[in-house]
């Protein structure tokens, strides 16, 4: 067998050890919740798919032949072995290290769902050449406090830190044009034209148009979000459940899908401005039962505090 299809081992969670010798694709997803794995090895793997070892939670290492010219590891963690696009592909969510910095400056992707469930981590220190953040790439990395991102990062995929239930802070290197974090450690995104050129405020001074996240263990009861925000990304606000109020500014046009779900003690939002033209699926799902919503009286775009279906 030179090929494992997807879905292939699909859920297997009684599956402990499998044998890639002779094996040079797997396929997406073709691992996906072997919860039993505890070490994989892939010398002569050529091609790795999408999500093939999400939700193996107890694989400890990948290890990865030297003469691989495909893939390699360092410490147990799985890279793709591109000189010109080094990716990290997958960390063991088994790992049992409280800590990971990234330092090797060759590595400019972290792929989606990388850390997906390595529920140890405590602490990531990302290197200032990583330049993209794949989509739930922290996603159920329960530990971790703190996430420091460098100077370099330009894309953050969504949800990238969905269920961080402990993540208290961001940081973003003050050298970095794409990202900033507040004084709470709330991460937002400059705002940018169709060519990827800074908008200025008046002043000159660089602004914000999206709200990416809003990290779950943040302990304020109220939060105002900064003026200029268009965009609240999906998940943003999720699973906090310390808010009590949120105060939107008036340029708020698009509220993604479950941004304040499982905020159960939400009590009361404020918008300052027009009803969104776009309110995703599950926005206020799992919000204090009383959650009351406030507007502006005399503006005509809200029908009796109604919002988007």
């Amino acid at each position: 067998v030179r090929t494992i299809e997807k879905q292939a081992f699909y859920n297997c969670s009684s599956l402990s050890s499998v044998n890639l010798s002779q094996v040079d694709t797997i396929g997406d997803q073709a691992f996906y919740g072997c919860a039993s794995l505890t070490e994989v090895s892939l010398n002569g793997i050529e091609k790795i798919g999408r999500q093939a070892f999400v939700y193996c939670n107890n694989i400890k290492a990948f290890t990865v032949s030297n003469s691989s010219n495909y893939f390699s590891d360092a410490a147990g963690v799985l890279f793709e072995a591109d000189e010109n696009n080094k990716k990290l592909l997958q960390y063991p969510a088994g790992k049992t290290s409280t800590s990971y910095t990234l330092s090797d400056v060759t590595v400019n992707s972290i792929e989606p769902y990388a850390f997906y469930g390595a529920s140890n981590l405590s602490e990531i220190i990302l290197s200032d050449s990583l330049v993209t953040i794949g989509e739930h790439a922290f996603d159920g990395c329960t530990s971790i406090k703190t996430v420091y991102i460098g100077a370099s990062v330009k894309s953050i995929g969504t949800r990238a830190f969905y269920d961080c239930l402990s993540l208290e802070s961001i940081y973003v290197s003050l050298s970095n044009a794409y990202y900033y974090a507040d004084q709470n450690g709330v991460l937002y995104k400059f705002a940018r034209n169709e060519n990827d050129e800074l908008i200025l405020g008046s002043d000159g001074s660089m602004s914000v148009d999206t709200l990416v996240c809003y990290p779950a263990a943040v302990q304020r009861n109220a939060y105002t979000v900064m003026g200029g925000v268009t965009t609240i990304s999906s998940g943003a606000f999720a699973k906090n459940t310390h808010l009590i109020r949120v105060i939107l500014p008036s340029t708020l046009d698009k509220v993604r899908d479950e941004v304040f779900s499982g905020c159960a003690n939400l009590a009361e939002i404020y918008f300052k401005g027009e009803v969104p033209t776009e309110f995703g699926d599950g926005v206020l799902d799992s919000t204090a039962k009383e959650l009351i919503v406030y507007y502006i009286a005399d503006n005509a775009t809200w029908v009796n505090g109604s919002l988007p279906k």
